[in-house]
C-alpha cells in the first residue's frame, strides 16, 4: 500500500477513563479496495471507525481520510464520504423519500434518480413515514442514504443489522459495483462473517482495543489451515515450522490448526484442509492474534 490509501490511521490511540479502548492502530485502506473490520464485542470497532471520521477524539496518533487529516475534514471532503453509524440518525417524522432528498442536499453528486432506484432495489417504500418502518426497514433507509451520495470512501458499521438474506445480497451487491472502477474505498464493520467473506478482499481484526492482523483475505487463507497427522507428531518439531493455533488429538488423529502454512515444511502430514473466515477470524482472537 502507498500513500494513495484513501484511509490511514498511525497509531490512533483513544481512552474512556481509565478504559483503553484503541491502542497503536495503524491501517490503511486503499483505492478499489473493501477491508472487513472485524473483532468481538468492545474490541474498538466503532471508536475507530468514529476517530476517522472525526466523531471522536483520538488521545495520541493521526487519521487522514482522502488526504485530510481526520480532524479536520472540510465540507469539500465529507461530501465525498459515506457512513452509516451504529446508531442511526432519521427524522421519525419525514416519509423515506423525503428523509433522502433532504440527507442529498449536502452531497453534490446525489441525484433524486438514483436515490429511487435504490430504494427501489432495497425494497423500501418511498411515501412510508420512518416513525413506521421496523428496526431492519430504517436501517435500510440509512445504508440507501450513504450510498446515494457516490461516495468516494464508504464507511458502515453494521450495515446489515435486521436485514433478511435478500436485502443482504442487494448490499453487497452495490458494495461490489461502488469500488468496480478501482478509485473508491469501503471500510465494513460487520459481526456477519459470512458477508464479510463474500464481499472483502482485505481483513483487519481487531481484539483487546489492538490490531492483530491486517492481510489480504487470500493472503490469509493460504496461511491459515488445518492439518491432519495419522500419528502423534513430535510438537516440538511441528513447532519449529508453524505457528501453532490449536491442537487436539482424538482417535489416534492429531488436528493442528497453523496460520503460517508453507508447502516445504517437512512434515509427515496427512491432509491439509481449508478454513473459512469464521474459523479463521474465531481461531485467531482465541489465540490473540499469533499470525
Amino acid at each position: 500500500m502507498t500513500d494513495a490509501s484513501l484511509i490511514v490511521a498511525d497509531k490512533l490511540t483513544c481512552r474512556f477513563g481509565t478504559t483503553l479502548a484503541v491502542d497503536q492502530l495503524s491501517l490503511q485502506v486503499p483505492p478499489g479496495s473493501i477491508t472487513g473490520l472485524l473483532g468481538p464485542n468492545g474490541a474498538g470497532k466503532t471508536t475507530t471507525l468514529r476517530m476517522l471520521l472525526g466523531l471522536q477524539p483520538s488521545e495520541s496518533g493521526s487519521a487522514c481520510v482522502l488526504g485530510c487529516p481526520s480532524t479536520r475534514l472540510t465540507p469539500a471532503v465529507k461530501a465525498r464520504i459515506g457512513y452509516v453509524p451504529e446508531q442511526d440518525g432519521l427524522y421519525p417524522w419525514l416519509r423515506v423519500r423525503s428523509m433522502l432528498e433532504t440527507h442529498g442536499r449536502f452531497y453534490p453528486r446525489y441525484t433524486s434518480a438514483h436515490g429511487l432506484e435504490l430504494l427501489r432495489r432495497f425494497e423500501l417504500p418511498p411515501e412510508q413515514l420512518i416513525s413506521r418502518l421496523s428496526k431492519g426497514m430504517r436501517r435500510r433507509v440509512s445504508v440507501v442514504m450513504a450510498l446515494a451520495v457516490l461516495p468516494d470512501v464508504l464507511i458502515l458499521d453494521e450495515p446489515a443489522e435486521g436485514f433478511d438474506p435478500a436485502a443482504r445480497r442487494v448490499l453487497l451487491d452495490e458494495l461490489a459495483a461502488l469500488v468496480r472502477d478501482g478509485s473508491r474505498a469501503v471500510l465494513l464493520s460487520t459481526h456477519i462473517l459470512g458477508d464479510v467473506e463474500r464481499a472483502a478482499d482485505r481483513i483487519a481484526i481487531l481484539c483487546g482495543s489492538r490490531l492483530l492482523l491486517h492481510d489480504e483475505l487470500d493472503t490469509l487463507r493460504d496461511r491459515c489451515k488445518v492439518l491432519f497427522f495419522e500419528q502423534p507428531p513430535d510438537r516440538a518439531a511441528v513447532t519449529k515450522v508453524f505457528s501453532i493455533l490449536s491442537w487436539a488429538t482424538q482417535s489416534g488423529t492429531t488436528e493442528v490448526v497453523v496460520s503460517n502454512f508453507h508447502e516445504d515444511h517437512g512434515l509427515s502430514v496427512r491432509e491439509v484442509y481449508p478454513m473459512n473466515l469464521e474459523d479463521i477470524f474465531i481461531h485467531l482472537v482465541r489465540k490473540g492474534g499469533a499470525a
